[in-house]
């Protein structure tokens, strides 16, 4: 190694530097590309530094980094995945809240991404004149990709941190708000939706328990309400 023959010095290589080689070529080409772009017409720079879909990418691209832990990867240098299971699947996240393997850093890191794409194209849709039902099936669908999301967020946050709850990362203020107890025969549907939410929050155990609840308390409730019969009766 010419290091080596010039200082004396041994170094000893502890990981592939193969993808980092790629990744500084890549990166190098770009930069002679810029270049090349900008030297005849200097002006141009301007155009590039102004322009929001070069700084809509570079933001993206950098909260993409940021949330994968690239950087904890690059210094830890974790496995991949877990194939421990003596079976064909692979496990892709850890129940350490302090470690993570890199496809679980991907894997999160494009939950996020697609979050914060989905609230950009809802809001970019609301603000456009277009047919009225495409626009309300744009946001309707921006809408579904938001709450799957949303979804995947809170069983990765249970799975991370099975020590919390989420009464205790909630502000007592807030939790006052929706905590209603059991609710009562003359109660309405205000207090009964509540209820539901101060369920599926915090006393959630399964579907077919929701579904059941949800039943008793509110579809049943509107049926008295609108003097309705249950079938059968």
């Amino acid at each position: 190694m010419y290091f080596t023959e010039v200082t004396g010095i041994e170094l000893v290589v502890l990981h592939d530097m193969k993808y980092l080689k790629t990744l500084s070529m890549l990166c190098s080409f770009f930069i002679a590309l810029l270049a090349h772009f900008v030297i005849k017409k200097p002006g141009r720079i301007l155009l590039l530094v102004r322009s929001k879909t070069i700084w809509f990418i570079s933001s993206m691209t950098a909260y993409f980094i940021g949330i994968s832990g690239t950087i904890y990867c690059i210094i830890r240098n974790p496995p991949a995945w877990f194939d421990g299971n003596g079976n064909d699947l692979l496990t892709i996240f850890t129940s350490m809240g302090r470690e993570q393997w890199k496809y679980e850093g991907l894997v999160t890191a494009f939950f996020q991404f697609m979050f914060a794409l989905l609230v950009y194209l809802m809001m970019s849709v609301t603000r456009r004149k277009m047919n009225p039902i495409l626009s309300t099936l744009s946001v309707c669908l921006c809408l579904t990709g938001i709450m799957y999301c949303s979804r995947e967020f809170m069983a990765l946050y249970e799975l991370k941190t099975p020590w919390y709850s989420l009464q205790e990362v909630v502000p007592k203020t807030a939790l006052n708000l929706i905590s209603r107890g059991n609710v009562k025969k003359r109660s309405g549907i205000a207090a009964r939706l509540l209820r539901m939410s101060e369920i599926w929050l915090f006393e959630y155990t399964g579907k077919e328990a929701f579904v059941k609840k949800f039943k008793v308390i509110v579809i049943d409730f509107l049926l008295r309400s609108f003097g309705i019969k249950k079938f059968g009766k």
